[in-house]
């Protein structure tokens, strides 16, 4: 069975543009104070610049200046650029996330109002509304000190400064200055008093929405009717045992749901699959359900260091189809390592050679059958393949996108005792996703020793049609169970 979770990537790539932005605007107003060292400008430049723009007022810094100003009681510190201000904006952003997010977790119900979302939006809308008078007057004095540098370069310093009044007046009723003047030494010695002033906003704004991306991250997932809650984020570190503890909830309710609410499906009611964002390790798990505390607890220990997501695969009782949910678990340090799937159709280890074949060419968006052939050292096939969660093996995939994921099990009747066993060759019938690559996973069990084949897939792309393809007769006949 193939499923697919909302799409983390454009959430991703939102995140990389906040940082991009706000390294943007440390560079810009870092500028008069750090290209004079690269002989772009002079100390002198930069402080016949500062105190231009120690004068000059309007735009939006002021209007901003002006709306805080009117708050009471806290009015004049809001509006004063001063530490006081960049304080408050860190208090309100933080905690105001904080807080947000734990209401939302909690209390936040589908169908009525989100005050957690509202108190989180809130939060970071007021942080930045302090933060910002003082961090467009640093971006306004470095966007003229460029242009004033930067024509010098090429022409008279005269030219320079035409260009850099320029820049001023142009500035001057757009994004504005404060009007604040900075009179401390040039070059580094005077980088940490501009920064102080006018780029220390960007710091309670940087954190706060560092804390809102960490909320959205490690927080929860949700999919349907429920939602994995993470009770604390995990901390994948290669070679140590990492604990992962999380809720599932009804996404309507709040209410957590207990092992006893789920479906057993081959011998468990939750399997939880983890992989890393190279798709390399990978870790089946059965979470144990701890009534006391209401969570689900398991232990997986990485073999890499790096980010980790985790997929959940249950059914609750009375519902026909089951849910697929995926969380990600990303790492407190390490690299992201980059997803790479190499085409490879067989596998070798544990004296076995494995195959995986198809009845056709496996395209994207498509129904395939794909057989599984395993052969021991001698080449004879393997007959003795022992029960595994209720199945001969299980063949999980895993899209290069991170959208995708696939469990399924051998077509055919399953075993029914603990004496029974499968042979070769074995058949799975798939739904394949609407992607590229997939990484896939085939777990066996003999002599007691479970056994872990990976087989990279690169699917043909066929946008004209969905090709179904229709199975081959294989020698286990049944329905695939997902």
């Amino acid at each position: 069975m193939e499923h697919a979770p909302n799409n983390p990537s454009a959430k991703k790539h939102l995140h990389r543009w906040e940082l991009g932005l706000v390294a943007t605007a440390a560079a810009v107003i870092a500028t008069p104070y750090v290209l004079p060292l690269i002989g772009i400008g002079d100390t002198a430049l930069a402080t016949r610049i500062s105190a231009i723009c120690g004068t000059s007022q309007g735009g939006l810094a002021q209007a901003v200046e002006g709306v805080l100003g009117k708050v009471p009681v806290a009015g004049a510190m809001l509006a004063s650029a001063g530490w006081g201000a960049s304080i408050t904006s860190g208090v309100i952003g933080i905690a105001g996330t904080l807080l947000g997010d734990y209401i939302h977790r909690h209390y936040d119900r589908k169908g009525h109002i989100q005050w957690g979302t509202i108190i989180k939006y809130a939060a970071l809308t007021t942080s930045v509304l302090i933060a910002l008078p003082s961090i467009l007057s640093g971006i306004s004095m470095g966007l003229t000190f460029l242009a004033n540098a930067g024509v010098s370069l090429f022409g008279s310093s005269a030219d320079g400064f035409a260009a850099g009044e320029w820049m001023r007046k142009l500035l001057e009723p757009t994004i504005g200055f404060s009007g604040v003047a900075h009179n401390a030494p040039t070059g580094l010695a005077g980088l940490a008093p501009h920064l102080f002033t006018c780029g220390r906003a960007l710091l309670p704004a940087g954190l706060t929405f560092f804390a809102a991306h960490k909320s959205k991250a490690h927080g929860s997932a949700s999919e349907g009717n429920y939602t994995v809650q993470m009770a604390s984020p995990p901390c994948p570190m290669k070679g140590k045992p990492c604990e992962v503890t999380f809720q599932l909830t009804d996404s309507d309710t709040g209410r957590p749901l207990s092992d006893a609410e789920l479906s057993v499906v081959h011998t468990r009611p939750l399997h939880t699959m983890i992989i890393d964002s190279s798709l390399r390790d990978y870790h089946h798990l059965h979470p144990t359900y701890d009534p006391a505390r209401k969570l689900f607890v398991c232990q997986f220990t990485p073999q890499l260091q790096g980010n980790y997501a985790m997929w959940n695969d249950f059914t609750v009782k009375g519902e026909a189809q089951p849910t697929h949910i995926k969380t990600e678990l990303g790492a407190l340090r390490g690299l992201c390592l980059p997803t790479r799937v190499e085409h490879a159709s067989s596998a070798m280890g544990d004296g076995l050679s494995v195959h995986l074949g198809s009845d056709q060419r496996l395209r994207a968006n498509s129904e395939a059958m794909i057989s599984v052939d395993m052969r021991d050292a001698a080449g004879r096939p393997v007959v003795d393949l022992e029960p595994i969660m209720g199945a001969y093996a299980h063949l999980v995939g895993f899209s290069a996108d991170g959208k995708h994921f696939i469990h399924t099990h051998p077509m055919g009747s399953e075993p029914q005792s603990a004496s029974a066993r499968g042979a070769s060759p074995l058949h799975f019938h798939v739904t394949l996703p609407d992607c590229s690559d997939v990484k896939f996973f085939l777990q066996i069990q003999r002599a007691g020793k479970i056994h872990t084949f990976p087989f990279g897939q690169k699917l043909a792309r066929n946008p004209s049609f969905t090709a179904l393809v229709q199975p081959t007769t294989p020698t286990h006949m049944g329905a695939a169970i997902a």
